[in-house]
């Protein structure tokens, strides 16, 4: 009893020091707190997976089901449903049937957020293909708040820190640091269907533009979405082959022998509707863009396919129907944009020199 009325007051103190870590997580791993990302029933809208990092800014893979290209504007995040917006820049492209990865990695991070877990909301603001309508879409998550240092926290699943490295399921999958490799870069398979490969302003690195090896090979994965990415030194840049339904935007492709192909030539399979948009494919030895054989309805535009060494900046080779516009191609060969092949149409290109039917190019090179 004496013992008692003696340390009877530190015990309870004790007890109630550690009632109010327990409350406040620190006993509970941040791996074991619960995860949700759920959008309203019929919205089409998935969420495979969310991550928020110490700073409250929230990333999470969004797939959606439609058969549609969906573009996500904004992003918000916060305790109530109506958070302040962000912007993306660039904005994020979701093939039809297909996932991407969407952050609000600046700007405003999630309003109220305090470890050990969020519990709130993440808005999208988003546009369908053919429509001006802005629309917008709410998931309710919860998530806990985890440290983003690689020695504490296993990398999220999709996360490139290796070449080469072989892409043979659907994921989102993006690098957060330069890679470089002595052979091929990202090796994509047909399990790979619908998958994102975002290097999110990375590069990657190959052993030289005489090397016979890829930088990103896409082998029978359609609905792919390429982007953000820097590859530099490979006999092939980005080539699809087979691929059908891809976007291919927002790369810096410089120092290969041949930038960003298409090709459909022995092997089975069909290419066709593939997007190769808003890409830097100057500097390469040979080729800006080449679009091969039976590689049908080709959309190539707002590219900058300029300064190749040796050929042309844009060639289509005995394809069909491929609509090549607003394009830049200045180069010293006898012609910047090139077509072997018919029922090609497109306009708004500047270029040095264009031998394309149904193609049209102004001057503007230097």
């Amino acid at each position: 009893m004496e013992f008692l009325m003696t340390y009877g007051w530190a015990i309870l103190v004790l007890l109630a020091v550690i009632g109010a870590l327990y409350l406040s997580g620190v006993f509970t791993p941040t791996d074991r707190l619960p995860t949700t990302c759920t959008f309203p029933s019929g919205s089409g809208f998935t969420c495979t997976q969310i991550y928020v990092n110490p700073s409250a800014y929230v990333s999470l893979d969004v797939g959606q089901g439609s058969m549609d290209v969906i573009t996500v504007t904004s992003i918000g995040c916060g305790t109530s449903a109506n958070p302040i917006m962000v912007p993306l820049s660039p904005a994020v492209v979701i093939n039809p049937g297909g996932h991407a990865l969407v952050t609000n990695s600046s700007g405003f991070p999630c309003s109220g957020a305090s470890p050990p877990q969020f519990n709130g909301y993440v808005v999208l603001a988003y546009t369908i293909e053919g429509s001006p309508l802005a629309r917008t879409v709410t998931a309710k998550v919860t998530a806990p708040i985890r440290d983003a240092n690689p020695g504490y926290v296993t990398p999220l699943p999709g996360e490139i820190t290796y070449l080469p490295y072989t892409i043979d399921s659907r994921y989102n999958y993006y690098l957060s640091s330069n890679l470089t490799t002595g052979s091929n870069g990202i090796i994509v398979t047909g399990p790979g269907n619908g998958s994102t490969i975002d290097c999110q302003g990375h590069s990657i690195t190959g052993p030289g533009n005489t090397s016979s090896y890829y930088g990103i090979y896409v082998a029978g994965a359609d609905n792919m979405t390429i982007r953000n990415c820097y590859v530099f030194g490979f006999s092939y840049g980005i080539y699809l082959h087979p691929s059908s339904y891809s976007l291919v935007t927002a790369n810096t492709v410089r120092n290969n022998m041949l930038a960003i192909g298409v090709d459909a030539r022995s092997v089975s399979g069909t290419t066709t509707n593939n997007n190769i948009t808003n890409n830097d494919c100057s500097y390469n030895q040979n080729y800006g863009i080449n679009i091969y054989t039976d590689a049908y309805n080709t959309f190539v535009s707002g590219n900058n396919c300029s300064n190749e060494v040796t050929y042309q900046g844009i060639v289509n080779t005995e394809c069909y129907t491929s609509t090549i516009s607003n394009n830049i191609a200045c180069v010293s060969y006898s012609s910047a944009i090139y077509c072997a092949a018919s029922s090609q149409s497109g306009s708004g290109n500047k270029c040095s020199a264009v031998s394309c039917s149904g193609v049209t190019c102004s001057s503007g090179c230097p």
